[in-house]
């Protein structure tokens, strides 16, 4: 008794035998007990039909809104150790608790997969959002997906986002050091520093770029350098042939094929080139007044 057809709350009998039939908007009364009876009107209760097993009303998830995925694109990077990403999504109906899961690889739908679960029985409140407490720290995959279920009708109500999202770990370079100041031919101990949030990354590849953006300078390039290397620094010994420039940078990449997104820039600093003055040397040199001399480098 909780709604009537539409759009009137009655509808004229049909012949005998023959099929009658109603539209019905379905209310927002989301159960498992539901029935329909049919009666007649003024009679309520002598001539009646009541279908005799249960049904279901059930909402939908009609899309998951954040993260951004890859369709259209960009898709959306979020990183492992992040702890203010919050996950977003449609519905039509009052769906008031969810079980929400995450998987690193497409293939997963809503009754089967590799998911890993992030909340269950979560009470949704007036918006339809879930703030992911700690994106794992082992998670580094460009095909990320989130499940987001009807935690009373998981099998009725699902939705699997249908393209991917990025989880990466996060590469923070800190030096060099914004507008230091570089002279070619220097070694330089320690000099390349960084430090990062995820276990996905073991070793990197460290290369360096003089304005153009390509990065094609080769720093290290063996894949042997330990991601852990960045806290005590990575000597750099830059060659005489580098050329200057007032916008140099440094980039720190995950050594693994695939996964040449994983990376962190340093903040941009200046190669120039060297004088090394070479007389008068010093203390040890005596110049007469009123002479000339050689001032050499």
């Amino acid at each position: 008794d909780i709604a009537a057809v539409a759009p009137d709350a009655s509808k004229a009998n049909t012949a005998h035998n023959v099929q009658g039939s109603a539209n019905w908007n379905i209310p927002n009364a989301i159960g498992s007990n539901v029935k329909v009876r049919v009666r007649v009107t003024n009679a309520p209760t002598t001539v009646e039909a009541i279908n005799s097993t249960f049904f279901k009303i059930v909402g939908k998830i009609t899309a998951i809104t954040s993260p951004a995925d890859a369709n259209p694109g960009p898709a959306e990077v979020w990183n492992a150790g992040d702890t203010t990403r919050v996950i977003r999504w449609d519905t039509v109906g009052s769906i008031t608790k969810v079980d929400i899961d995450y998987a690193t690889a497409a293939g997963g739908t809503c009754s089967g997969g590799s998911w890993t679960n992030i909340v269950t029985n979560y009470t949704v409140g007036a918006a339809n959002e879930y703030t992911w407490p700690s994106i794992p720290l082992s998670i580094k995959t460009e095909n990320a997906y989130l499940r987001v279920r009807d935690n009373r009708y998981p099998a009725e109500t699902c939705l699997v986002m249908p393209d991917p999202f990025r989880i990466r770990p996060k590469i923070t370079v800190s030096t060099p050091t914004n507008d230091q100041q570089l002279v070619v031919g220097t070694n330089y101990a320690n000099l390349i520093q960084w430090s990062y949030v995820g276990t996905g990354t073991a070793f990197v590849k460290i290369y360096y770029d003089t304005g153009a953006g390509t990065y094609t300078g080769v720093i290290d390039d063996t894949g042997t350098v330990a991601i852990g290397a960045g806290a005590a620094g990575v000597t750099w010994n830059i060659p005489n042939t580098v050329a200057l420039s007032n916008n140099s940078k440094i980039k720190v990449v995950d050594s693994v094929l695939g996964f040449e997104n994983v990376f962190g820039l340093s903040p941009t600093f200046n190669l120039k080139g060297g004088v090394t003055l070479t007389a008068p040397t010093g203390s040890t040199t005596t110049w007469l007044a009123q002479t000339s001399s050689n001032i050499a480098w």
